[in-house]
C-alpha cells in the first residue's frame, strides 16, 4: 500500500537526548510510540524508531538506547543508525516499573517491579547487581558508586554491590563528579547541599541558598560545583580553595543547569531564557540573559531544556517547534519540524460523517476541513458554526441568534431551535424560516444558568432540568409540568419517566396513560424493537411500551451502567467491578465471558456500538466485541493515550489519539492508515501503519516550513483519495 512520507515534530515533546558526539538529537512525544532522530546541524529528520510500543521514557548514549514502556525496560544497540537505519538490535528486556532510567558509558539502571534497583552492563545487557528498594537512585559515569536516595541515603559499590556507607541526610537529588570522587546531595526539606567524599565518606554542608535546591552539577574537570535553587539563585563553589560565589539570576522558573567547557555554567528557565556564568580562580562573572530566537515570538510559552555537548542545547516549547541553540554563541543552530497540530488537549468527536476537532469540523470521507463560519460546536447532533450572533449550519442554512442568546438544542427535523438568554432568564423556541428565525414560544425560568435542553423526536415537547427534577414544556399547548427524573422520549410520541413508586408513561399532550410499580431503578432505555429496558439492583427487566407486559428478565447483579446497541439486539453491561458483559436481547443469553478492565478506569469508560461492533475503551485498554461472530479481541494501540474509538461500516474501526485518527481493519484488527492535521487546518496526512515514516529525499515535496507554520505542498494532493478508498 502506498504511504505518504511526512517529516514533522511532536505536539508535546516528553523526552529529549543528544548523542554524545553532538550530531544527533532524539525526541519522544508524550502520546506517541516512537523516537524521532534528528540531524543537529540542519534539523533534518534522519528516521524513526518504533520498536517499543507505548513508550514513556528513554536514555541515549553513543551506541545504546535504553527505553521504557508497557512495564518493560529494553536495551538496544544503535550502531545500525549509521549503517542500516533504525532497525535496532535488542540486547536485553526486563520487567520494570519506572520512568527513572540511568544510562552511562558502562552501565544502565532501572527500578524492578518489586521496587529494587537493578544495574546492568551495557555491552551484553546482563544484570550485574540488584540493590535494595529505593525511592530514586543515581550513579557516576564510571559506575564506581551507586546512591540510593530516600529519607536516609545509602551508598553502594558499583563493582561488588556491597554497602559502602549510610548518609544521615535525606536526599531529593544527587550527582557525582566526573571521576566519581565527589558526591553532592540536595536535601528533602531543607535548603542545603551536602558534599560527600566517596572514599572517606566525610561530608561538608553548603548552606548558600534560601529556598529548596532544584539542580546540582560538577564542572567537566571536577574542580567546581554549581547549584541552583527554586528562587533562581546560583551558587558556584571552588573545590580547591572552597571559595563560594552567589548570584541572583535574571531568569524565571529554572529548568536547566549545565556545565560547558572552559568552566562556564548555564542556567535556563522554562520560557526559553538562559544566562551564562564564568567560574575563575579570581571569582566568577555573570553574563547578560539571552533568549532562544524562537522564544521571543511565543509570549512566554513554557517548555523544557535538554543540554548536550559542545555548548548545544535543545528547547522544546509546548505545541511548537523544538529549537537547537549554541549557548556560548547565542545563536540558533537549527529548528526541528513543527508539529502537524500544535494544539494539545483538543476534544475530538465523531458527529455523523464529520469529525469535530476542537471547533474545526473535518470530513470523515475526505479527511479535509469543512468550510464553516466561525467556531463550530455540536448542538443536538448537528454542527453549527457561530461568529457573533450569526450562526451557520453545515447544510448552508444561516440565521441570527436573539441578542445574548445561547443555542442549546435543535429538533430532529432541524426546524425548531431552542435558545436561552441568561440575563432575562428566557427559554425561547424559534421556528426555521428565512433569516431571521420566527419566535414561536417563550418561557421565563427561575434559573440563570441552563446548559441542557432536549427536544422530543417529533419536536412537540422540550425537556430541561429544574433543580434535582426535570420539567417538560408542551409546545403545542404552551404548558409546563414537573417530573421526577429525566424523561425518556418515545419515537411514537410521549415519554416514560420515573416517580417514587415506579414508572409512568405519558402521551405528547401531557396525559398519563400507564404506570407500573417498579421500586428503585438505576437505568432506563428503549430498545429499537419497542420494549423498555429497566435496570434495578438485581438485574434488568424488559417491559412492553404499555409498561404492563413483561417480555423478559435478566439476573445481572452489580450493574453500574448499561446500554442497548443501535440495532437493539444486544445489551452491554458495565459492572461495578469494571467488568463488561454482553447479552443478547430479548433472550438474555450472555455472549462469551465478561471482560475485566481496571477498576480505576471505571469513571473514564466509554462504550460505542454499531455496524456489528461493541467497543469499550478506558485508560490504556480497549476491548472489541464482534457481535455477529461472537469473537473478542483486545486492541493494543501503540499510543499511551486515547480520546475515543468508533465503529465504522465494513468491519472498520476509527480511533482518535492526540492529533491523529487511525483506521483499523481485521480480523484481527490491524492499523492500516492514519490522518494527521496541521494547526491551521490546511491538509491531511496518510500513513500505512500509523507511524511517522521518514524519507529525506521527499522532504521538500511533502512540506515547506517558513519558520512559523507548515504550508502544504502541491505534491501532497495526489494522496487525497487514499483515505476515501480505505473507508469505502
Amino acid at each position: 500500500m502506498t504511504s505518504l512520507v511526512v517529516r514533522a515534530g511532536h505536539a508535546s515533546t516528553r523526552a529529549m537526548a543528544f548523542r554524545p558526539d553532538g550530531k544527533v538529537l532524539a525526541t519522544c512525544a508524550s502520546q506517541e510510540a516512537s523516537i524521532h532522530f534528528w540531524r543537529v546541524h540542519d534539523g533534518a529528520l534522519l528516521g524513526i524508531f518504533s520498536g517499543h510500543s507505548k513508550l514513556r521514557q528513554f536514555r541515549l548514549s553513543q551506541n545504546r538506547l535504553l527505553s521504557y514502556g508497557q512495564s518493560q525496560v529494553r536495551l538496544w544497540r544503535t550502531t545500525a543508525m549509521d549503517e542500516r537505519g533504525f532497525d535496532f538490535e535488542l540486547l536485553a528486556e526486563y520487567e520494570a516499573d519506572t520512568e527513572t532510567l540511568v544510562l552511562t558509558t558502562r552501565h544502565f539502571l532501572f527500578h524492578q517491579v518489586d521496587g529494587k534497583v537493578a544495574l546492568g552492563d551495557i555491552h551484553d545487557g546482563k544484570l550485574k547487581h540488584v540493590y535494595p528498594e529505593a525511592r530514586w537512585f543515581c550513579t557516576g559515569g564510571r559506575g564506581r558508586r551507586v546512591l540510593m536516595g530516600a529519607e536516609k541515603s545509602h551508598l553502594f559499590s558499583g563493582v561488588s554491590a556491597r554497602l559502602v556507607g549510610q548518609l544521615e541526610v535525606g536526599c531529593a537529588l544527587g550527582t557525582f563528579s566526573p571521576e566519581d570522587r565527589w558526591l553532592a546531595c540536595a536535601g528533602l526539606n531543607d535548603c542545603k547541599v551536602t558534599l560527600v567524599d566517596t572514599e572517606t565518606l566525610k561530608t561538608w554542608p553548603i548552606e548558600a541558598h534560601r529556598q529548596r535546591v532544584l539542580y546540582g552539577a560538577f564542572s567537566t574537570d571536577g574542580l567546581w560545583f554549581a547549584s541552583v535553587a527554586q528562587d533562581a539563585s546560583l551558587c558556584l563553589l571552588n573545590l580547591e580553595d572552597w571559595r563560594m560565589s552567589l548570584f541572583t539570576t535574571q531568569l524565571g522558573p529554572v529548568a536547566m543547569l549545565h556545565w560547558l567547557c572552559g568552566n562556564r555554567v548555564v542556567v535556563g528557565d522554562a520560557t526559553g531564557g538562559y544566562q551564562l556564568f564564568q567560574a575563575t580562580r579570581g571569582g566568577a562573572r555573570a553574563y547578560p540573559k539571552q533568549t532562544c530566537p524562537a522564544a521571543s515570538t511565543l509570549d512566554g510559552l513554557t517548555g523544557h531544556w535538554c543540554a548536550g555537548p559542545d555548548s548545544l542545547a535543545a528547547w522544546a516549547p509546548l505545541g511548537k517547534a523544538t529549537e537547537i541553540v549554541n549557548l556560548t554563541q547565542s545563536t540558533s543552530v537549527s529548528r526541528l519540524a513543527a508539529p502537524l497540530r500544535a494544539d494539545e488537549g483538543l476534544s475530538q468527536r465523531l458527529v455523523g460523517r464529520a469529525i469535530l476537532i476542537g471547533s474545526q469540523p473535518w470530513s470523515l470521507e475526505s479527511g479535509r476541513p469543512l468550510s464553516a463560519e466561525g467556531d463550530v460546536h455540536e448542538v443536538s447532533d448537528y454542527l453549527v458554526g457561530r461568529r457573533g450572533a450569526r450562526h451557520q449550519m453545515l447544510d448552508g442554512f444561516t440565521f441570527q441568534a436573539p441578542p445574548a442568546g445561547n443555542l442549546l438544542a435543535i429538533s430532529g427535523q432541524a426546524d425548531l431551535f431552542a435558545f436561552f438568554q441568561p440575563k432575562s432568564r428566557l427559554l425561547q423556541v424559534f421556528r426555521r424560516q428565512v433569516d431571521p428565525l420566527l419566535l414561536w414560544r417563550s418561557l421565563e425560568l427561575s434559573v440563570s444558568d441552563l446548559q441542557t435542553v432536549v427536544f422530543s423526536p417529533d419536536g412537540l415537547v422540550l425537556a430541561f432540568p429544574d433543580g434535582p427534577d426535570w420539567r417538560v414544556w408542551l409546545l403545542e399547548s404552551n404548558l409546563c409540568q414537573s417530573l421526577h427524573g429525566r424523561p425518556l422520549f418515545l419515537p411514537e410520541g410521549g415519554w416514560v419517566n420515573s416517580n417514587q413508586d415506579g414508572l409512568e408513561r405519558w402521551n405528547g399532550q401531557g396525559q398519563r396513560l400507564d404506570q407500573r410499580a417498579h421500586g428503585t431503578w438505576t437505568g432506563l432505555q428503549r430498545s429499537p424493537a419497542g420494549y423498555l429496558v429497566v435496570a434495578n439492583g438485581y438485574g434488568v427487566q424488559l417491559l412492553g411500551p404499555d409498561l404492563q407486559q413483561q417480555m423478559g428478565s435478566l439476573n445481572i447483579p452489580g450493574i453500574h451502567h448499561f446500554s442497548v446497541s443501535q440495532e437493539g439486539k444486544w445489551l452491554f453491561v458495565l459492572h461495578q467491578d469494571a467488568r463488561i458483559s454482553v447479552w443478547s436481547l430479548p433472550a438474555g443469553v450472555r455472549l462469551g465471558e465478561p471482560r475485566q478492565f481496571e477498576i480505576s478506569d471505571l469513571k473514564s469508560m466509554k462504550m460505542n456500538s454499531g455496524h456489528g461492533w461493541l467497543l469499550a475503551s478506558a485508560g490504556g485498554t480497549c476491548g472489541c466485541w464482534h457481535l455477529e461472530s461472537g469473537s473478542f479481541e483486545w486492541l493494543d494501540y501503540p499510543e499511551g493515550w486515547m480520546d475515543a474509538i468508533y465503529p465504522l461500516a465494513g468491519g472498520r474501526v476509527l480511533q482518535f489519539t492526540q492529533g491523529a485518527w487511525h483506521l483499523y481493519s481485521g480480523p484481527p484488527l490491524q492499523r492500516i492508515a492514519s490522518l494527521r492535521t496541521t494547526a491551521s487546518g490546511g491538509w491531511i496526512v496518510t500513513a500505512s501503519d500509523g507511524r511517522w515514516d521518514s524519507s529525506p529525499e521527499l522532504s521538500e515535496c511533502v512540506w515547506q516550513q517558513n519558520g512559523r507554520e507548515l504550508q502544504p505542498a502541491p505534491t501532497i494532493q495526489r494522496y487525497d483519495s487514499l483515505w476515501s478508498s480505505l473507508l469505502n
